[in-house]
């Protein structure tokens, strides 16, 4: 899913190599990521160095300047010309910012001035560092230089006699001094002054770079590969894997605020501690780290074309079709008794196997879990038939549960304990089943001796509590019977789940409200409600968990939400562009596994969270001032200024928080003008008229709509107009006579009427705009939750409608129930047509709102043509028509999304079909410069002057007695335009009354350039 008005929306893939993934084997899976560009404000996208400044802020060192991330978009900063070749940044608690270039040392103070860097000759700066005393270490092609922290004055250090020339230096936090590495040795500094050497192992001889972890490991990158050594060990250790490839041309090793190094590779860039490695690659986009750093809040920045934000702090991982799904919608997740992961989607089921995602059935699934005899069970489409797995061979036994009627689809599964089985559908039908000695024997359920109706569906937490949840209230599993909750409230129960401290919580269909039960007496009392969801209208709850600290997680239709124990705080908010998946979640798709491992099924993918990695979120610090105006004049930052009384004042504001965007946002406060907090649009503030004296604008963050931090408080003076002042009012007495002055004075009063009446005029204009904004931000909101929401809303039924009428045509064709069988596919056919609609309506939709993404992956055009023709030859055959295809010998191939070509295809081919009687239509493919040239011609009626320049229209279709004759919605060539434009190509086309039309496809070999932000 995609933010509006947010920037590129990237993914980027997280390889563990040892201990950091969430659980075992469930493949590599990649994060979410937000890539900065021109867009955002670079001028130029090699990032050759990122670090965060004590101001918070985040700084991009590129080939052509220095820019500063302010929470909003990166600005450029002024530096003189020979120091914008940036390679390296330092952060100094006391001083600055450390700026090494191509051409020399730099520093920029707190006060946002530049100098130059000491003494230092005008030479290519590689690494910068801080050992345990404070000493800069400077790392230049040339020399290495040490900044004292007493004296800041620059001294060259004398290279070790007889040691090559110096490839590294190696100073961290927790040791004084630095380590010099040549491509032979290692040079470690003496007790009483001067070097010893130790020599490398001969495979790490060459040595090209070199750090120190936290941990107190040693790293030496060679041209050979990798080596390590721990902390008081004798030996090297070489490390296999990404480091077997060669070292990169512009190799870099570089260690974050945490103790990580980050090395850059061709397949990405590593982060290594002690024994674990920690691979960061791009997807096939090629975007290739250089560099990285991890801000105060734990979220990492990646140096590359252009500045790489990972999101979610790096605790989500997401798994979807690229990594080896049967789809991107999952239902729910369950490990088997070989801790292999489980998944249930809609396009099948699916096992973790070998660090990738295996198929084990196509098909629709929702539900899966493990039973106790080891095998797997789920249900899906059709509905009434469990599905059972044997985990060791694979194989899948369709068991039909004769207790339910046929149906489209079963959502319900719930095992117990001892192997019982509980099967619901979405007819309200309910079935038991058990299993012994290979045989399964079926039933209904029965709850005091009555049947259950009016069953929702039978649900399951991750503690394995079962669940019955229908409109009459909800039952739980106790002692081999199930016990009632009690009366429950006027609306559908959709979950429950059970918390360590035994009590059971509920949620509903129609309200996002969670009910608390706790056990009293023989009975079940409500001991509580709780609403966390007031500030989002619209939300409804999907799935529920608990895990072992009573923390409940909630999955909802917005976004995923974690309350406290006891539910009474929002203690997290999961947005979209904060690392999930989506923010629509699946019914009953969350697992929180005994180890506090997380996950969440979406509409957009399988999302891991890792809470074990998880640690508190920082107090924000208060927001920065980037510059404040009155009247256009620039007013100083570091002490109150003084402005005169009329003058408009606009401030700017920066933030040091990055990695939850949408749970923050920024408030002011001008006390004598505003009676309480106000929200700020873009982190930007103006006052338009403020009274005289003594004032103080507060700005805060708030984050999840609680202030979070400190306010920033700043003064200024606001000073009276000339003719309120004293000594203007004291000459005005004594020069003019009383008559003159009480006009004076009368007009005096006036003006300040006028003025004060001008102030609370734009005053009222201010608070109306920003309710209007408000109101337009409800509706966005809505219109996003709408779009969400339609797809499951409106295919679901009809695909339910289309199944039925297959199963029913089946059942008339076996009776040879002709007249029944062709009124079936009368249905079929008008569902199909329905659904082809809804599908174009979404799509535009889609388009529309600009959430339609591209999946790129190499196409070989013949073969999609082949396809496209194979798809159309019935339709063709139907109005008499000839289908030909011509493909130009040699193709290059061809890198798009293949299901967006194909649709287009498609949408035209349909069009010529339709519109064309006995004559030919003809799909040709050749070169066209630097790309390639598809097009459909057929020799059809042709269209007027008239008809022609409205076809890219929306809901257009040339004539009235077109729709009779044809249906349709008018959105295919609209959509097929929107779609080529996303592609980067263009959709050119022809035609003339009698003789024909013909549309061209030109589409670029390698589109990401021309797609740029589509």
């Amino acid at each position: 899913m995609r933010l509006p008005g947010m920037p590129i929306l990237a993914a980027l893939g997280l390889l563990l190599a040892s201990g950091a993934a969430p659980a075992p084997a469930q493949g590599p899976g990649h994060v979410r990521a937000r890539v900065f560009g021109f867009q955002e404000g670079l001028t130029n996208l090699s990032v050759l160095a990122v670090a965060q400044g004590n101001d918070g802020m985040i700084y991009a060192g590129t080939e052509a300047g220095l820019f500063r991330y302010n929470g909003h978009r990166f600005e450029p900063l002024d530096l003189p010309t020979d120091y914008r070749f940036i390679t390296s940044l330092l952060p100094d608690p006391e001083e600055g910012l450390w700026i090494g270039t191509r051409h020399g040392l730099g520093l920029l103070d707190p006060a946002g001035s530049f100098q130059a860097g000491g003494n230092l000759p005008a030479e290519h700066v590689r690494t910068l560092s801080f050992d345990a005393q404070g000493a800069l270490w400077v790392h230049s092609f040339g020399a290495t230089h040490r900044r004292e922290h007493a004296t800041r004055a620059f001294r060259a250090v004398d290279p070790p006699k007889g040691a090559g020339r110096i490839t590294a230096v190696v100073a961290v936090p927790e040791r004084a001094g630095a380590r010099l590495v040549d491509p032979a040795a290692i040079w470690n500094p003496a007790p009483g002054g001067g070097w010893t050497r130790e020599s490398l192992p001969p495979g790490a001889r060459n040595a090209l770079a070199a750090g120190a972890d936290g941990a107190g490991w040693t790293w030496i990158r060679s041209s050979a590969g990798m080596f390590r050594r721990g902390p008081g060990a004798a030996g090297w250790e070489r490390v296999r894997g990404v480091f077997d490839q060669p070292a990169p041309d512009n190799l870099r090793i570089t260690r974050d605020r945490e103790g990580w190094l980050w090395v850059n590779t061709p397949a990405g860039i590593a982060r290594c501690r002690g024994r674990e490695v920690r691979l960061v690659r791009p997807d096939a986009g090629g975007n290739r780290p250089r560099t990285a750093m991890v801000d105060q809040e734990g979220t990492p920045w990646l140096g590359a074309t252009g500045v790489v934000q990972v999101l979610g702090r790096g605790l989500w991982t997401v798994y979807g079709v690229e990594d080896g799904l049967p789809d991107r919608v999952a239902w729910n997740a369950a490990r088997d008794a070989r801790g292999r992961l489980w998944a249930a989607t809609s396009g099948g089921l699916a096992v973790a196997d070998g660090g990738r995602w295996r198929t084990v059935r196509l098909g629709h699934f929702s539900r899966v879990r493990r039973h106790p005899d080891g095998s797997m069970l789920a249900v899906g489409s059709p509905g009434g038939v469990l599905y059972r797995v044997d985990p060791d061979t694979l194989a899948v036994e369709a068991l039909r549960v004769p207790n339910l009627a046929p149906s489209p689809v079963s959502r319900g599964l719930g095992i117990g304990a001892d192997g019982t089985v509980w099967v619901s559908d979405y007819q309200q039908g309910l079935a038991e089943g058990r299993r012994a000695g290979g045989t399964w024997t079926w039933g209904p359920v029965r709850v005091d001796g009555k049947r259950v109706d009016d069953i929702f569906e039978v649900v399951q937490d991750g503690r394995g509590e079962v669940f019955l949840c229908t409109r009459a209230g909800v039952y739980y599993r106790d002692g081999g019977a199930w016990r009632s909750l009690g009366t429950p409230p006027a609306l559908t129960p959709l979950g429950a789940v059970r918390d360590p401290a035994g009590d059971i919580w509920v949620a509903y269909l129609e309200d996002p409200v969670l009910t608390r039960h706790r056990r009293s007496g023989n009975g079940w009392t409500c001991a509580g409600t709780v609403r966390p969801f007031l500030n989002r209208p619209g939300l409804v709850v999907y799935a529920l968990d608990a895990d072992a600290r009573g923390r409940l997680w909630v999955g909802t239709s917005q976004g995923l939400a974690r309350l406290g124990p006891g539910g009474t705080s929002l203690e997290a908010w999961f947005a979209p562009g904060e690392g999930i998946p989506s923010a629509d979640a699946t019914s009953q798709g969350l697992l929180v596994e005994p180890d506090g491992s997380l996950w969440y099924g979406t509409s957009e993918g399988l999302g891991a969270f890792d809470t074990r990695a998880e640690t508190p979120l920082p107090p924000p610090k208060p927001p920065i001032l980037l510059e404040w105006r009155a009247g256009g004049a620039l007013l100083p930052t570091f002490f109150p200024p003084v402005i005169r009384a009329g003058r408009p004042l606009d401030a700017r504001f920066g933030t040091s928080s990055f990695c939850a965007p949408t749970s923050l946002t920024l408030e002011a406060r001008l006390p004598g003008v505003d009676s309480d907090w106000v929200p700020v649009e873009g982190l930007h503030v103006r006052y338009s008229a403020i009274p005289p004296g003594q004032r103080e604008l507060e700005v805060r963050l708030v984050r999840n709509g609680v202030p979070a931090g400190r306010s920033l408080v700043l003064p200024f003076r606001v000073l009276p107009h000339w003719w309120e002042t004293w000594w203007a009012r004291a000459g005005g007495a004594l020069a003019a006579t009383a008559a003159v002055w009480a006009l004076l004075r009368a007009r005096h009063r006036a003006l300040r009427s006028r003025n004060e009446a001008l102030a609370s005029e734009v005053a009222l204009r201010t608070r109306e705009l920003r309710e209007a904004n408000a109101e337009l931000e409800r509706a966005s909101r809505a219109k996003d939750m709408f779009l969400a929401s339609m797809s499951h809303e409106l295919r679901t039924p009809l695909n339910a409608i289309l199944l039925y009428s297959e199963l029913l045509q089946d059942g008339a064709l076996e009776r040879n129930d002709a007249e029944s069988s062709s009124d079936l596919r009368k249905i079929q056919a008008a569902g199909r047509h329905l659904l082809a609609m809804i599908n174009n309506v979404l799509d535009m939709a889609k388009i529309e709102a600009g959430m339609m993404q591209c999946s790129l992956e190499e196409t070989d055009l013949p073969t999609l043509l082949a396809e496209v023709r194979d798809t159309l030859l019935p339709l063709a055959d139907a109005r008499g028509n000839r289908l030909d295809i011509t493909c130009q010998p040699g193709l290059p191939g061809l890198v798009t999304d293949i299901t967006k070509l194909r649709q287009i295809l498609l949408n035209l081919g349909g069009n010529a079909c339709k519109f064309t009687e006995r004559g030919v239509i003809r799909l040709e493919a050749r070169e066209d410069g630097d790309g390639l040239a598809i097009a459909v011609a057929d020799t059809g009626p042709g269209l007027d002057p008239d008809q022609f320049g409205r076809i890219f229209e929306a809901f257009e279709q040339g004539a009235l007695d077109t729709y009779r004759r044809h249906g349709g919605t008018g959105l295919g060539l609209t959509i097929s335009q929107r779609l080529v434009q996303l592609l980067g190509g263009t959709l050119e086309a022809w035609s003339a009354p009698g003789e024909g039309a013909r549309f061209t496809v030109r589409l670029p070999r390698t589109p990401a350039a021309a797609m740029g932000d589509k």
